[in-house]
C-alpha cells in the first residue's frame, strides 16, 4: 500500500529508494516502474509529481530516457518548483542542445499558454526537421484546440514545412479540418494547404474539395484546389479521368460528393497552360503553384 502519494515523507523516500533498486538490478523490472512512474507525473498533487520526476532521474538516463515524453508536460508545470526540476531533468536527458530545444518547444506547444503555443509553432516550423512524427503529432493536436485565436489556422501553415507529401497525420488533420463544424476561415486555410500536402490526383483529396465546390464562401478555393490536385499535362488523359471517376463514384473515398455533383473543369483536351493560371489568394495563396507537393512549398507564403 505504500506509494508515492503517501502523506509521510519517510515512506515516500522509502518507496522512491526501492523503485530506484528494482530499476538498477533488473531491466525486466525497470519497464513496468517507468510505466508507474509516468502515471505519477499526471498526479494532482505537485508533490508526487516532484517525487516521480526525480525517481525517474535518478535511476538512470538509459531507463528514463523511455519516459521524456511523458516528461514534457512538467515543462510547463503549474508548480513552479515541478517545472524547475523538469528543466533541469531535461537537460541531462537530452543533451544536444537542438534536440532539447525541439522538445522544450513541442512541451510549450502542447502544454504552454496562447501565446506561449503560437511561439512554438513558429519555432517548431522553422527548426524542426521534415518528417518528424512527434512534431507533426504535435501539430496535429493543435488543429482542435479551439481556446487559442489563430492557433489552428498557424498548425496549417505549419504543416507545409513539416510534413512529407501524402502524409498520412497531416492529411487526416487537414481533412478533420475541412468538416461542416468547423469555422469557415479554417476550412478555407485547409483548402489552401491540401493541394502542397496531398498527392497530385490522391481521390481521397479530390472527393474532399469537389464536394465543396458549389459552397458559397469556400467554392472558388475548392475549385482552386481541384484544378492543383488534377494538373497534368492533358486533362483528357486516362489518369485524370480515373481520378475523376473515383471522386465521383458513390462508393469512392470516405470524402466523396453525392453522385449527382459534378466536378468542375476546364474543358478536355486541352493543354494544362491554357487553364491553370491560378487567381491570386489571399497573401500569396497557391497562386501559380507547381503541382508537385515538394516545389509547391517554395512558391510562397500560405494567406491566413
Amino acid at each position: 500500500g505504500k506509494s508515492l502519494a503517501d502523506q509521510d515523507q519517510s515512506v515516500v523516500k522509502e518507496v522512491r529508494h526501492s523503485l530506484i533498486h528494482l530499476c538498477q538490478r533488473s531491466a525486466a523490472d525497470a519497464g513496468p516502474v517507468v510505466e508507474a512512474l509516468c502515471d505519477a507525473l499526471t498526479h494532482s498533487r505537485s508533490e508526487v509529481r516532484l517525487a516521480a520526476l526525480q525517481t525517474l532521474v535518478s535511476i538512470g538516463p538509459s531507463q528514463a530516457a523511455a519516459a521524456l515524453e511523458s516528461m514534457l508536460r512538467l515543462l510547463e508545470d503549474r508548480d513552479k518548483h515541478v517545472k524547475q526540476e523538469a528543466q533541469l531533468a531535461l537537460v541531462q536527458l537530452a543533451p544536444e542542445p537542438r534536440a532539447r530545444a525541439l522538445l522544450s518547444a513541442r512541451a510549450r506547444l502542447l502544454f504552454g499558454n496562447g501565446s506561449a503555443k503560437l511561439g512554438a509553432m513558429k519555432e517548431l516550423s522553422r527548426d524542426a526537421p521534415m518528417g518528424d512524427a512527434a512534431v507533426i503529432a504535435a501539430v496535429c493536436a493543435s488543429c482542435k484546440d479551439k481556446k487559442t485565436r489563430g492557433l489552428a489556422i498557424e498548425a496549417l501553415k505549419a504543416l507545409v514545412s513539416l510534413a512529407p507529401a501524402g502524409n498520412l497525420a497531416a492529411m487526416s488533420c487537414i481533412y478533420s479540418c475541412l468538416s461542416e463544424d468547423r469555422p469557415d476561415e479554417l476550412r478555407l486555410a485547409a483548402l489552401k494547404v491540401l493541394p502542397r500536402l496531398a498527392r497530385v490526383r490522391d481521390p481521397e483529396a479530390i472527393a474532399a474539395v469537389s464536394a465543396l465546390q458549389d459552397h458559397a464562401a469556400l467554392g472558388a478555393e475548392a475549385s482552386a484546389a481541384l484544378r492543383l490536385l488534377l494538373q497534368e499535362t492533358d486533362y483528357s488523359s486516362k489518369t485524370a479521368q480515373r481520378a475523376l471517376q473515383g471522386a465521383a463514384s458513390p462508393g469512392g473515398a470516405s470524402h466523396s460528393p453525392s453522385p449527382s455533383r459534378k466536378v468542375h473543369l476546364p474543358p478536355l483536351g486541352q493543354s494544362q497552360s491554357q487553364h491553370l493560371q491560378q487567381p491570386s489568394v489571399g497573401g500569396g495563396g497557391i497562386a501559380g503553384d507547381s503541382g508537385n507537393p515538394a516545389a509547391n512549398r517554395s512558391s510562397g507564403q500560405l494567406g491566413t
